[in-house]
C-alpha cells in the first residue's frame, strides 16, 4: 500500500500541474490577443508568423514598425513631393472631398474653397469612415487608437471639426439640390414695374371667376369674362443680425 504522505504528495503535484497548465492556456491566449490587437487585421502575414512562432507582443511591435518603414516610399530627384495640407488647410480639403463624394459640383466647390483646395480633395474622395474620424480627432488634438469601435466614434464626434464639417457638407448639398429645381412661380405668374411707394391696383380679366352653384335641374349656367383686382405696394426690409463670439 501507498504511505498517505506519498498520496497526498502526488495530490499536490497533479493540482499544481493543471494551475500550470491553466495559467499557461491563459498567458497564451493573452499573448494571441495582444498580438491580434498590435496587427489590427493590417499585418496578416505578421500576425499569422508571431503567433506560430511564439512571439511576444513586444517583438510583434517592432516588426511591425518596420514593416511600416519599409512600406514607406523613398523621395529622389526624380520624384515630384506635393506637400500635404495641415491645420485650416487640411479641413477644408477634407471639407471638399466629402462634398465632391455626395455629388456637390467641383465648379460650385471652387468658389468656396478655390481650385487648389478641391484638386487636393478629389485625391481624398475615397477616404474611408475610420480615416475621416482620426483626421478630425488629429485636427483638435484629440488621442486616437488603430482599432475602430464605438469609443473612436464618440471621441470623433466629440471634435469641433467632424460636426462642423458633416455640417457644412449638408448645407451644401441642400442649397445645390435647391437652386436644381426650377422656379414654378416664373410659369404661373408675370413680373411688373411700380414707379413709387404707393399702393397700386392691379386689374385683369378672367372667365375662371367663381364657381357657380348647379342647379336641381343639373343646368351649368355660362360663364364670362369678370374683372379681377390685386393690390400691390413696394417697401423697404432690412435686420440687423448680432453674432456672438465665444473665446476658449
Amino acid at each position: 500500500a501507498t504511505p498517505p504522505a506519498i498520496q497526498a504528495s502526488a495530490g499536490d503535484v497533479a493540482a499544481t500541474a493543471r494551475e500550470a497548465a491553466q495559467n499557461a492556456v491563459k498567458a497564451e491566449r493573452e499573448r494571441i490577443s495582444a498580438i491580434q490587437a498590435i496587427c489590427d487585421g493590417e499585418f496578416p502575414e505578421i500576425e499569422r508568423e508571431a503567433i506560430a512562432g511564439g512571439w511576444t507582443p513586444e517583438v510583434v511591435t517592432k516588426k511591425v514598425l518596420e514593416t511600416i518603414r519599409a512600406e514607406r516610399p523613398a523621395a529622389n530627384v526624380n520624384i515630384s513631393v506635393k506637400t500635404a495640407p495641415e491645420g485650416g488647410e487640411l479641413r477644408k480639403t477634407i471639407e471638399a472631398a466629402m462634398c465632391l463624394r455626395v455629388g456637390v459640383s467641383a465648379d460650385q466647390l471652387e468658389k468656396s474653397y478655390g481650385g487648389k483646395t478641391v484638386e487636393a480633395g478629389m485625391a481624398e474622395m475615397d477616404m474611408p469612415l475610420k480615416q475621416l474620424l482620426i483626421e478630425c480627432m488629429k485636427l483638435d488634438g484629440i488621442p486616437y487608437s488603430r482599432g475602430f469601435d464605438n469609443e473612436t466614434i464618440r471621441a470623433a464626434f466629440s471634435s469641433v471639426s467632424l460636426p462642423g464639417i458633416l455640417s457644412n457638407v449638408a448645407n451644401k448639398k441642400l442649397l445645390q439640390s435647391y437652386e436644381a429645381q426650377p422656379i414654378i412661380a416664373m410659369k404661373l405668374c408675370s413680373t411688373g414695374d411700380l414707379n413709387d411707394f404707393k399702393e397700386n391696383d392691379r386689374f385683369r380679366l378672367t372667365d375662371v371667376g367663381d364657381l357657380l352653384p348647379i342647379a336641381a335641374d343639373g343646368e351649368i349656367k355660362d360663364g364670362g369674362l369678370i374683372e379681377e383686382s390685386a393690390k400691390n405696394q413696394l417697401d423697404t426690409y432690412g435686420k440687423k443680425f448680432w453674432a456672438s463670439v465665444r473665446i476658449a
